[in-house]
């Protein structure tokens, strides 16, 4: 046999089993822990998404983020320790003045800030989904959250909002844990987690009421459950109170502020309101260059699709309870956006919601291909390759969105070239 021949029979099998498998530790590595090798991968995309090149993209300093600098040089300076009309980003402007007072006004330690809360959002959406639905779906959410150019951008903005999706989260984890285990620690964590949502921003206080109507629908479906669980309610509600009361006496005091947030319009504006919000989603929506690129779709086209087959399989299938609650989330947890004269300072409430949807609804849809062929290798490969080929093409349309098109925009561009001698 001749030396092309003996490369010939060398195939992409042997290969892999050469470089790969016939390493003993990795091989039982994978074997062991191939659903913890997948989460560590997902991880790699979400911090390198959010820290590559972070110290040069935006680059410059934004208008809106030089406002946020000064402040948080007023509270780290302790100037100003009661914030008025902006007490509802007051953990965001605390925790910053920390880094302030630690590492001086340094514009790429404000940005790492919002990447860690970023990174640790992804993270926050694999355990949330992985404990009320399953891994898969966890794993789903997880990569498409990695990979989205929305939450990257707002991941390396020196913005409020990039604590909200991380906020709803944290209580929604804790909260289950709480009511599943019954244990102290978790409810008195959640109750404060909940307290301190409010001084991430105003649409928190829409938190109460969608737990209240989740309260109603799981009673009505277990009679038992307010018998099950008044005790860890009244603790939860409590705790609340007491860590918010600070926020609600500001807001006595400063209701002109909080009110001059919102735009209280008729019902015909408040749904055309919440039609722009939906469309903004799927199609070209308000241009807002320092969330987004300009007025195109907030989600990739793959995510866009699912999302949308998501929400229809949800209210056709409403009586599940965890179907009722995330349709409940985006829906009730939009209040605020609607009445807001700039919605995207409140959208991302709800932005966890509609990656876990898009997550289970892909999971079902799999589940039910794989299930109608279940021997017909053909048919379950092919699945995989076109999916595995969507996931790739949505990783590549997110880079591209960001570290491209919103890079290169002039607008952009524009938008981040405030005086940086300004900081001082």
């Amino acid at each position: 046999m001749n030396k092309s021949k003996e490369l010939s029979l060398f195939t992409f099998k042997q290969l892999k089993k050469t470089f790969f498998f016939a390493y003993d530790p990795l091989k039982t590595i994978w074997k062991e822990n191939p659903y913890s090798i997948v989460l560590f991968l997902i991880m790699i995309f979400a911090i390198i998404l959010r820290t590559y090149k972070l110290e040069f993209l935006p680059g410059g300093v934004s208008k809106n983020e030089l406002e946020f600098i000064g402040r948080f040089k007023e509270v780290g300076d302790l100037k100003k320790i009661w914030l008025g009309k902006n007490f509802n980003n007051g953990l965001y402007i605390f925790a910053n003045s920390l880094i302030y007072r630690a590492f001086g006004l340094k514009v790429y330690y404000f940005r790492a800030f919002s990447a860690l809360v970023g990174i640790g959002t992804v993270y926050l959406t694999y355990l949330f989904t992985k404990e009320w639905f399953n891994k898969q779906s966890a794993y789903i959410a997880g990569l498409l959250l990695a990979f989205s150019s929305w939450h990257i951008t707002i991941s390396r903005n020196i913005d409020p909002v990039v604590l909200q999706p991380f906020f709803i989260l944290l209580i929604f984890y804790f909260a289950s844990h709480a009511f599943r285990s019954k244990k102290l620690s978790f409810v008195f964590l959640s109750g404060i987690f909940l307290g301190l949502s409010v001084y991430v921003s105003s649409a928190f206080l829409m938190l109460p009421l969608l737990l209240l109507v989740a309260a109603i629908y799981f009673y009505f479906k277990n009679k038992k459950f307010l018998n099950v669980y008044i005790k860890e309610i009244s603790v939860v509600s409590n705790v609340f109170l007491l860590v918010a009361l600070p926020f609600f006496y500001n807001l006595f005091e400063r209701s002109y502020a909080f009110v001059s947030e919102y735009s209280f319009i008729g019902v015909r504006d408040s749904l055309y309101n919440f039609g722009d919000i939906i469309w903004s989603f799927f199609g070209k929506g308000v241009t807002n260059n320092f969330h987004n690129l300009g007025n195109t779709p907030l989600l990739d086209p793959f995510t866009g699709v699912i999302f949308l087959i998501g929400i229809a399989y949800a209210l056709l299938n409403w009586g599940s309870r965890k179907n009722f609650f995330l349709l409940a989330w985006i829906f009730i947890m939009s209040t605020p956006a609607i009445f807001s004269a700039n919605f995207f300072d409140k959208i991302y409430v709800i932005l966890p919601a509609i990656y876990i949807l898009t997550a289970v609804t892909l999971d079902y849809l799999l589940s039910e291909w794989f299930t109608t062929f279940p021997l017909n290798k053909k048919a379950r490969m092919s699945m995989v390759l076109l999916v595995s080929f969507f996931f790739l093409l949505t990783f590549s349309f997110n880079f591209k969105k960001y570290f491209v098109a919103w890079a290169g925009s002039k607008e952009v561009k524009n938008l981040y070239s405030e005086n940086t001698s300004l900081i001082k």
